[in-house]
């Protein structure tokens, strides 16, 4: 019995979250760079960067990133859900707590309009393939070319190099504390826009055992209940 109690005082731990409902609304986001950026197949020109956005909660806007290639960011307020992240699906399938490693780890790097750019595609790599060999010419989400603005003439290979440098230094941390909004665009049916917030100067992340520690963890704990049940 204890055991079991046990065991399920653990689920509960890994598996509750508090949400609640905010509105937003978009502040600002960087424009200096895109890119033509490319997911299960089909290419999006995508501003590349961070997004400003107006909480509610919040007194100033926030920095957040984007992180559903699939849809647009309404210019218009919308209603969010504010949570946590946790090593759970999002879009697709991918886990929000690597992301949020990624940003962790390489946002004090991001000093400039380049920066980002790089950052939010590391993010983007994250979320979709996890890194691995050739990040951005492989897997669910790939970058054809990256580009000055607007300019469509004026590519910017400096941006990749960078994500990729970015990439490596994140080398799979992953954190399940950062603060997530899941926000159903208007008129979007069931699908939504997603963002991460920036850690704040109080962020402390919380390392992501591998599975081979969460699997001696488990049994270390149902050996202190069969401990306590001889006893």
């Amino acid at each position: 019995m204890i055991r079991q109690l046990l065991v399920i005082s653990l689920l509960v731990g890994v598996l509750t979250v508090s949400t609640h409902a905010v509105t937003i609304s978009l502040h600002s986001y960087d424009n200096a760079y895109t890119a033509d950026a490319v997911i299960d197949g089909s290419t999006h020109w995508v501003y590349i960067g961070a997004f400003r956005l107006n909480i509610a909660g919040y007194t100033d806007p926030q920095e957040a990133w984007c992180v559903d290639l699939k849809q647009s960011v309404s210019g218009s307020a919308w209603d969010a859900v504010q949570g946590i992240t946790l090593p759970t699906t999002l879009d697709d399938g991918r886990r929000a707590d690597w992301a949020m490693g990624a940003l962790w780890v390489n946002r004090p790097s991001a000093t400039d309009a380049q920066g980002r750019a790089a950052l939010q595609l590391a993010i983007w790599e994250a979320l979709y393939d996890g890194y691995g060999t050739n990040p951005f010419i492989s897997g669910r989400f790939r970058v054809d070319n990256v580009f000055n603005g607007t300019n469509r003439s004026s590519a910017n290979s400096a941006v990749l190099a960078q994500a990729q440098s970015f990439l490596q230094a994140w080398s799979g941390l992953s954190v399940t504390n950062g603060t997530l909004f899941d926000a159903p665009l208007p008129g979007s049916g069931t699908r939504s826009q997603d963002f991460i917030l920036t850690p704040g100067g109080n962020f402390v992340p919380q390392a992501v055992p591998e599975p081979g520690t969460l699997l001696l963890m488990s049994l270390g704990l149902l050996g202190i209940g069969r401990a306590i049940k001889r006893r």
